[in-house]
C-alpha cells in the first residue's frame, strides 16, 4: 500500500549559507553555457532565471546553477520555494509529480501555493 501526499510549496526568502547541497549535486559539473547564461541574465535583471527549490530539511531540489552562481556573487539572502510534503493517505498506486515553473509563471506569479500528487 502507497501513500497520497500532498505537496505545500512557499516562497520565502532564506541565508544562502542555510541552503544544503547534498554529494549528488556536489558531484556534478554544471553545463558552462547554463552558468555563463545564468549569470549574465542575474547581472542584467537582478534575479535568477531559474528558481531555487528546497526541501523540507533545507537540501537544494533544484536550481543548483542559481545557488552556485549567486555563491559566486557573494549574495547574503536569496528566495526559494521550499516544498513540504504532508501525508494524506494510503493509496494502493502510486503517482510521482515534479514541479517546474517557467521564467514567465515565476514573472506573472502564477505559481501556486499547494501542488498536490496522488
Amino acid at each position: 500500500m502507497n501513500s497520497v501526499i500532498k505537496l505545500y510549496s512557499h516562497q520565502h526568502t532564506v541565508q544562502l549559507k542555510s541552503i544544503k547541497v547534498n554529494k549528488a549535486f556536489r558531484a556534478t559539473t554544471p553545463s558552462t553555457d547554463k552558468v555563463v547564461y545564468c549569470e549574465q541574465f542575474y547581472l542584467k535583471n537582478g534575479f535568477f532565471d531559474r528558481d531555487i527549490i528546497i526541501n523540507q530539511n533545507g537540501y537544494i531540489m533544484d536550481g543548483y546553477i542559481a545557488y552556485l552562481v549567486a555563491k559566486a556573487h557573494n549574495v547574503e539572502k536569496i528566495k526559494v520555494i521550499q516544498i513540504v510534503p504532508k501525508l494524506i493517505e494510503s493509496k494502493p498506486f502510486t503517482v510521482t509529480a515534479v514541479v517546474r515553473l517557467t521564467l514567465k509563471e515565476r514573472l506573472l506569479g502564477k505559481h501556486t501555493q499547494e501542488v498536490v500528487a496522488w
